[in-house]
């Protein structure tokens, strides 16, 4: 394990010091060669991807979670985590349904008028980091408040584990 000591010299400062340090260990990577390849091979080139950064022999049938799988997975959860996560889904939700206003309307100097209505979105795409632990709190701040929000279909995409193949 890498560790540094780094003293407050401002937000500015501090944060470009540590994506600095961070940046010496990870190695960039080419993001829009990915895209091209994905673009131009489709599924193909995804699998391609999956196996070499994440799950080799995956196929697209195993990227998938049935939901039955997901509802048997939540049967068996620890019942004193699934508590911990049901009361954060309910705070999140709660300040959720704050931050949904009613339609107002704004008076500008020169005479105009704008009026800010907040409208659901038809979808919305939910990334969890996968790595090396799982991260409930991304999909609860993500899923809870577009749930409040209106939103009808909600995808959660996540890396396969290698155990997915």
């Amino acid at each position: 394990m890498r560790a540094r000591r780094f003293e407050w010299e401002g937000a500015a400062q501090t944060a470009a010091a540590l994506r600095a340090w961070a940046a010496e260990a990870a190695p960039p990577v080419d993001v829009a060669t990915i895209e091209r390849e994905v673009q131009g091979e489709g599924d193909d080139a995804v699998l391609r991807l999956t196996a070499k950064f994440d799950a080799p022999g995956v196929t697209l049938d195993s990227l998938r979670v049935d939901p039955a799988d997901a509802e048997a997975a939540l049967a068996v959860l620890y019942p004193g985590m699934r508590e911990a996560m049901e009361a954060a889904a309910a705070n999140v939700r709660e300040v959720a349904e704050v931050q949904l206003s009613e339609e107002q309307t704004v008076q500008l100097p020169a005479g105009q008028e704008v009026t800010l209505r907040e409208v659901p979105v038809g979808a919305a795409g939910i990334y969890a980091p996968g790595g090396r632990a799982a991260y409930p709190s991304s999909v609860l701040m993500c899923a809870v408040p577009a749930q409040a929000a209106g939103v009808e279909r909600i995808a959660l995409a996540s890396p396969p584990r290698r155990s997915a193949a």
